[in-house]
């Protein structure tokens, strides 16, 4: 690289070391790991009969079905990575402003 010391051209420069070792490509968006294949062959068989499972059920019927042992964070990231998870529940709101203040008739009411 250089004949000089990392930290005097790092001083020299203003920047931190931490920095001038700092990769110029990142990381892909998901962590992949060499065995996800597994995983995705038993989440694709259970939901080919049961389409609109969650990561929470999916896990314990995986799990149950194929006597593994995955996290549940592990199958909803291989969920998302294949696009099958499913979309967020929507919060129910009810039409009534909240004003913060609770009115009433008496005191200790």
């Amino acid at each position: 690289m250089s004949p000089y010391p990392v930290a005097v051209i790092c001083r020299t420069l203003g920047i931190s070391r931490s920095t001038a070792y700092r990769s110029s490509t990142g990381r892909g968006p998901f962590y992949r790991k060499a065995d996800n294949a597994d995983v995705e062959t038993h989440i694709r068989a259970i939901l080919r009969t049961r389409g609109t499972y969650g990561h929470k059920r999916l896990t314990a019927l995986v799990n149950r079905t194929y006597q593994t042992r995955y996290n549940r964070k592990r199958i909803r990231r291989v969920m998302r990575m294949l696009g099958l998870a499913l979309p967020a529940r929507a919060r129910r709101r009810n039409a009534r402003p909240h004003r913060g203040r609770i009115i009433r008739g008496q005191s200790n009411e």
